[in-house]
């Protein structure tokens, strides 16, 4: 027997057979696109990540619930600006700018289960003058989970006052272009 931490934090037991568990990990990586993809996913790279299915995350049935997959999606877009050394409120020329969401969809093909591992791949969809849209593909062990849709706009954002859009700035449109087409 011997002590490891588990996916949750907490020491567990185990058997002889001690190993660990599997970290998260993020790349980025080339994805080969067929005919279905290019249609879906019209980027030639993808920035993926893993979640592992919290207990957190299920609902009274046993399977993650619906909206979990919208705080996936912005946690992997935040991840994807970090790693690109960006955030999601950043300023320039001493001027505040974020990237609220203008919309936000997912469509469920199976579902997930407590413990689950989740492969979460993101791709630029589309980089415009003042948004970017992301599309997510949600797998789990060769499955299709879920495919979803994030739209953000670059707004300026001050003090008591509505977010205004805004181009976004020429530095971060050089950063995500490399995930664009």
């Amino acid at each position: 027997m011997c002590l490891s931490r588990g996916w949750t934090g907490i020491f567990v037991a185990q058997s002889d057979n001690c190993s660990p568990p599997r970290p998260r990990h993020t790349t980025l990586s080339i994805v080969k696109e067929n005919e279905y993809e290019k249609k879906k996913f019209a980027m030639s790279e993808a920035f993926t990540t893993t979640r592992l299915v919290e207990f957190r995350d299920t609902d009274a049935a046993g399977i993650v619930h619906f909206a979990t997959f919208f705080d996936w999606m912005e946690e992997v877009e935040h991840e994807f600006l970090r790693q690109l050394g960006l955030s999601v409120m950043m300023t320039d020329d001493n001027i505040r700018i974020s990237f609220p969401r203008v919309h936000a969809s997912c469509d469920y093909q199976s579902s997930l289960q407590f413990e689950d591992v989740v492969d979460i791949e993101m791709t630029v969809q589309q980089l415009g003058t003042s948004s970017v849209s992301y599309g997510f593909r949600f797998r789990c062990e060769g499955r299709n989970i879920a495919k979803g849709k994030v739209v953000t706009v670059c707004c300026r954002m001050e003090l008591y006052a509505a977010p205004t859009s805004m181009p976004i700035p020429s530095w971060i449109v050089e950063k995500i272009q490399r995930l664009s087409e």
